[in-house]
């Protein structure tokens, strides 16, 4: 009853004897239960012929009167309270916002997924537009070291002779980093049967430095984007390429998600955008 009006509760159809109601008594507030009122009642109304009527008779804020008149036009005023509304309490609400950097401005703020992340928790029903209304976390790592180039595989063992077993070395710079081998076949007798796992029945067998143990060799592109589609070309490029990191330097001018293709010696990058932005993408062989 503390969240509503006694008004605005279902009317009663009888009083029991376990029921419970507030009087004020000598201007004391006191509780009443039913068992008492029925019998104040019976045994009142015993010595005037009964009760006429029973009538609210006045409202003043929360207090309501009530007029008991008897059958001899003696008449009793009885007052009741309506228990105060209880606190509804306050509407939350939880806005995200994101930045490229750990925030030191209004301006930073970006609804594009980032390197950090602001959350607010609050009663603000609209996103607040001030960083320093956020607690920010920082959401992505700094870029990995993509590693330097393979430099050279050179045949550190073995002649070439038919029917013998040579060993090459991947150097990067003057550091070796891993070594393969290579099964010469014999001249006029055998055959290959597989390469790296592959029969070669069916024709030539496609192999990348990965298969042969060597690290894989990233492609990295640095531009500046002024509108979307847009292409950037590398003459190493491969149709089988896959980006692995794709970084704006203005993530607010990408205003859609940015899709890419490959193909022999160029990147298309498809979406659209407002402004400006560089672009850093590292693609690696997938086959």
């Amino acid at each position: 009853m503390a969240d509503r009006a006694i008004s605005e509760l279902a009317a009663a159809s009888s009083v029991q004897s376990n029921d419970l109601f507030v009087l004020e008594q000598n201007n004391t507030a006191k509780k009443l239960t039913g068992q008492i009122l029925e019998n104040w009642l019976v045994s009142f109304a015993d010595g005037h012929g009964g009760i006429q009527n029973f009538e609210l008779i006045s409202t003043v804020g929360r207090a309501k009167t009530y007029r008991m008149t008897l059958a001899d036009t003696t008449h009793y005023d009885i007052t009741v309270y309506d228990g105060e509304k209880g606190d509804t309490g306050d509407q939350t609400y939880v806005w995200i916002r994101w930045s490229h950097t750990e925030p030191t401005a209004d301006s930073d703020l970006s609804q594009i997924p980032d390197d950090w992340i602001g959350v607010y928790s609050g009663t603000s029903a609209t996103a607040p537009t001030a960083y320093t209304a956020y607690t920010w976390y920082e959401y992505k790592g700094d870029k990995g070291d993509p590693g330097d180039p393979i430099t050279s595989v050179t045949r550190t063992s073995g002649d070439g002779s038919p029917g013998t077993t040579d060993t090459y070395t991947v150097y990067v710079g003057e550091t070796a980093v891993g070594t393969f081998n290579v099964y010469n076949g014999q001249n006029g007798t055998g055959a290959v049967s597989t390469v790296n796992g592959v029969s070669p029945t069916l024709g030539n067998v496609q192999l990348v430095p990965a298969d042969l143990g060597a690290p894989v060799i990233p492609i990295h592109l640095t531009a500046t984007l002024t509108s979307l589609p847009a292409t950037l070309s590398n003459a190493n490029i491969t149709a089988d390429m896959r980006v692995v990191e794709c970084v704006f330097g203005t993530p607010s001018a990408i205003r859609s998600d940015v899709s890419w293709t490959t193909s022999a010696g160029e990147i298309v990058l498809g979406g659209t955008m407002s402004g400006s932005t560089t672009v850093d993408i590292i693609l690696i062989e997938t086959t």
